[in-house]
């Protein structure tokens, strides 16, 4: 086995067992052969790398291939870290520890960490991925900490909650062939600018902060966790159906559809969840833009519980359990509004100036496309009070 050793020299040590060899020392240690024992970095001046012909294959029953207590790894080129059948191919889980994924770099096997809640910035974090270029991971993540995912790369599973720690996943290009799982009412916070979520954003009792400007989420948003923030650009795929007791949401853009039959928008409050009937608090769902039913809006929007509606535009008139008009952004609107039997919240219509001429005439061409496709009208089964 060879091993090119860059900088200060590394203490090794092998575990009593045999199988684990680890770094303490700081130091650069590049890898370019087969490594078929467990590595732990144990320090926060090693960097590993592993590199094009490097290959670290962990045990095949428990334990892990690779765990970053401290310190950095980097693999990249064609560098791989691979799993046993029953093993974690990373463990990140530790004091403060960076792993970068680049170039056409594997990661076969789950990655796992948990990591202090309470932390919000990028470099608070105890854990930070970054998975970048062409770069894959095959297996799922139960994970406490930061991420990134850009360009080519690929999570080909499921980007799940740790039971201690928050995630924050900044994601402007890639894939997630599975979805966003949260849960254990911490703190999480989703940038998206660019990708793919094959599946949902999803999950229980959390607080999630959304700042979603691009990208597509394929699965829809659902879930009892609390959401606030803006969508302001990409596609929400099969809706957005939350129970919630607090969701504050801004929409100023994007395209949004809903899966066959089901809610284009959905919000109510669980008050099953925790702190019961007593301790009931509103939500609010703003609209002035975005494109809803752009291919199928499915049975249009739903309210109930304390949610409340306000819809900026102009020209908006509801009539008849439907909303039609044009949005602030110029985007037309028409659609079904339903309020549910429990429903408490306030609906309120903002017409704002009308833009002028020119424009104006740009958005009727636009609009009456639009307005060819149709909706198939659902009644309300409550009138709703206009505030």
């Amino acid at each position: 086995m060879k091993r090119a050793i860059l900088g200060a020299c590394l203490s090794l040590y092998v575990s009593a067992s045999g199988a684990t060899i680890i770094y303490s020392t700081p130091g650069t240690v590049l890898i370019q052969d087969e490594v078929n024992d467990s590595i732990l970095i144990d320090d926060s001046g090693v960097a590993l790398v592993v590199d094009t012909g490097g290959v670290v294959r962990g045990p095949a029953a428990g334990g892990y291939a690779i765990r970053t207590m401290y310190g950095s790894l980097d693999v990249t080129g064609t560098g791989r870290v691979e799993a046993g059948a029953a093993s974690a191919a990373l463990d990140m889980t530790g004091g403060g520890s960076v792993v970068r994924l680049r170039d056409n770099a594997a990661v076969v096997g789950r990655i796992q960490a948990e990591g202090a809640p309470g932390w919000r910035d990028e470099a608070t974090a105890y854990s930070r991925l970054y998975l970048q270029d062409s770069a894959s991971v095959t297996g799922s993540m139960r994970y406490g900490g930061f991420v990134s995912i850009a360009d080519n790369a690929v999570l080909d599973g499921w980007l799940q909650s740790s039971m201690t720690g928050n995630i924050r996943l900044d994601m402007s290009g890639g894939e997630i062939t599975g979805g966003v799982e949260i849960s254990n009412a911490h703190q999480y916070i989703v940038n998206l600018s660019g990708g793919t979520i094959q599946g949902a954003l999803t999950g229980y009792p959390g607080d999630v902060q959304l700042n979603m400007s691009g990208g597509i989420i394929r699965g829809g948003l659902n879930g009892s966790h609390n959401i606030t923030g803006e969508i302001s650009g990409g596609q929400v795929l099969d809706g957005i159906r939350m129970r919630s007791s607090t969701t504050n949401l801004q929409i100023t853009g994007g395209q949004f559809d809903a899966a066959l039959d089901d809610w284009l928008l959905a919000f109510s409050e669980d008050i099953s969840g925790p702190g019961g009937p007593g301790m009931r608090t509103s939500g609010l769902l703003e609209i002035s833009g975005g494109e809803f039913g752009y291919a199928s809006a499915g049975r249009g929007l739903f309210f109930d519980n304390d949610m409340s509606l306000d819809v900026i535009g102009y020209d908006l008139v509801y009539a008849g359990g439907w909303l039609t008009g044009y949005l602030q952004d110029g985007s037309w609107f028409s659609n079904a509004l339903t309020f549910g039997s429990n429903w408490q919240g306030a609906f309120n219509i903002h017409n704002v100036n009308v833009p002028e001429p020119g424009t104006l005439a740009l958005l009727l061409i636009g609009a009456f496309g639009c307005a060819a496709a149709g909706r198939r009208r659902v009644a309300g089964s409550t009138e709703p009070r206009l505030v």
